[in-house]
């Protein structure tokens, strides 16, 4: 009541610093695990690994689209939640799957190809601001 935001306002400000932090931590890991695996290829084989476009797509295009996704449901969520542990239990319900569709991805178990990733990403991103117009 004492607060001069709006809800939206402040629905907006609690997605967009999650999903900036969540993409900062991302590609600094991204990098880190890029660096690591080029040295580390570089010094067994004596060449270095070249990357395919489905890295840059998975990285660039549904990395930040399951991000925001996920963001945008978990905030809702939580607003909804009576208690704590109610709305981590749905954030995890919520993460999990898209946790595993994406390393799979990375660890070669899943292997989608770049139209797919891109048809994925997509998707996600018009999920995500489709249910945050919503709200």
């Amino acid at each position: 009541m004492y607060c001069p935001l709006s809800l939206i306002q402040i629905f907006t400000s609690k997605v967009l610093a999650s999903f900036i932090l969540s993409m900062v931590v991302s590609f600094a890991s991204f990098l880190a695990m890029l660096a690591v695996v080029e040295v580390a290829t570089l010094l067994t084989t004596g060449n270095m690994l070249l990357l395919d476009i489905s890295w840059l797509v998975t990285m660039l295009v549904v990395s930040p689209a399951v991000s925001l996704l996920a963001i945008t449901l978990i905030v809702s969520g939580s607003a909804k939640a009576q208690t704590m542990e109610e709305s981590q239990q749905r954030a995890v319900f919520l993460i999990l799957p898209l946790l595993l569709l994406i390393a799979g991805q990375f660890t070669g178990v899943i292997l989608v190809s770049t139209w797919v990733l891109l048809g994925v990403g997509a998707v996600f991103t018009i999920l995500a601001l489709q249910f945050h117009a919503e709200i």
